[in-house]
């Protein structure tokens, strides 16, 4: 199909009008660099754009782009404080003339190409499905005085990096330390015989310590990747890929805590059959039975209690609030909430299941356990109403 020859969407602002005629007339990328240097240069990623000059840069070497495909990304870049609708683009770029969005789908093909993306990871153009793109990498610009460009929104709520990492201590570490006392006091007193003592005192000594200063070290390893928009202080709203990292730490660092209480209730019991030679299938089955317990308990608070933080806090500070492409990412944390639901009703499920088989003198300290399982199991549901309801107020 016939197309008119394109024009510059930029002149009157940008005035490179004539530059891009020049180019299309077999100009040279030498020939745009003798222009006066513009009043911005937008930096994202390896990449400088410089919308006066008409130039595209990655790592400091000039990238080869066609001149209709640097308008799209001039044009996108300057609007990124909003969604750019297909029909925008197709009046934009094809005014007068009748095209298919075949057309479109093929400028932002090449326009992904060219700046290292592509339609699964989207980190620099993001589709939203069905209405038009946005421009999401994390910018960085440098204005002089004469810049026309408007700013970008600046999202509200935006919370401070120090201010995350306290509440990951709160949400995680706290939570973690309570039932590792509890669990200690349950074994040492339910479980552990005298002559096994000295070497479980040992173990506890020299086991806890490094398990959750690993612990910890990887809830703040995804913790610092989830955040990093907020160390960098970006203008405008973050990636997809940053806000789907802020909306499932919570579950990030509850895994870290399942992993982490399973592979202690599987350590435990060789340590000491390591030490002492004399530990029992009864007792292997106590440790392991009472750390997953504990596992189970330790990822349900955390999720739900930095999962509501991510979500009151961190993702709006991302500038998340009505972002259509998170929409999938905001229904799967409702569905895994449900799963940490199901997950809390397994602690009083597994303390009964242990209770029908075990001694009569465990069976008071089993009780109380099963009943602290249905107060988590409570809280757990109404955390999880707690959670919905902020989701759906994200999806409407």
């Amino acid at each position: 199909m016939l197309l008119r020859k394109p024009v510059s969407i930029f002149a009157d602002e940008l005035q490179v009008g004539p530059f891009v005629d020049s180019l299309r007339r077999g100009g040279t990328a030498a020939r745009l660099r003798q222009v006066e240097p513009g009043t911005k240069i937008i930096a994202f990623g390896d990449f400088s754009l410089d919308p006066t000059r008409f130039e595209l840069s990655r790592s400091g070497e000039l990238v080869e782009i066609k001149p209709k495909v640097l308008d799209l990304l001039v044009y996108l870049v300057r609007h990124r404080d909003r969604l750019v609708t297909k029909d925008e683009l197709l009046d934009t770029f094809w005014a007068d003339t009748v095209i298919s969005e075949g057309s479109l789908s093929n400028l932002i093909y090449e326009l992904r190409s060219s700046v290292g993306d592509d339609a699964q990871r989207q980190v620099v153009i993001e589709t939203v499905r069905g209405r038009g793109f946005r421009f999401v990498a994390e910018v960085h610009s440098s204005s002089g005085e004469n810049s026309s460009e408007p700013e970008p929104h600046v999202p509200t709520s935006r919370p401070s990096v120090a201010e995350s990492v306290f509440m990951i201590f709160v949400c995680a570490v706290i939570p973690n330390a309570i039932l590792a006392s509890a669990n200690y006091t349950y074994n040492s007193a339910q479980v552990v015989v005298d002559y096994i003592r000295p070497a479980f005192e040992t173990i506890v000594l020299w086991y806890n310590p490094i398990s959750f200063s690993c612990s910890l070290a990887l809830d703040l390893f995804f913790a610092w990747k989830a955040l990093g928009p907020l160390r960098f202080g970006f203008p405008g709203a973050a990636s997809m890929e940053s806000r789907q990292r802020a909306l499932l730490l919570g579950h990030v660092i509850a895994l870290i805590g399942i992993f982490s209480w399973i592979l202690a209730g599987i350590l435990y019991p060789l340590l000491l059959e390591m030490m002492t030679g004399v530990v029992t299938a009864e007792g292997t089955l106590h440790f392991f039975a009472s750390l997953v317990l504990c596992g189970l308990v330790a990822a349900v608070f955390p999720f739900f209690s930095m999962t509501e933080y991510s979500l009151r806090r961190i993702y709006p500070g991302l500038g998340g609030v009505g972002q259509e492409a998170d929409r999938s990412s905001l229904m799967r944390l409702r569905q895994l909430g449900g799963a940490y639901v199901l997950a809390a009703g397994g602690v009083p499920l597994l303390s009964i299941t242990l209770l029908a088989i075990t001694g009569e003198h465990e069976r008071v300290v089993l009780a109380w356990v099963s009943g602290f399982g249905i107060l988590v199991l409570a809280a757990a549901f109404g955390m999880y109403r707690r959670l919905v309801q902020r989701i759906e107020m994200y999806l409407l």
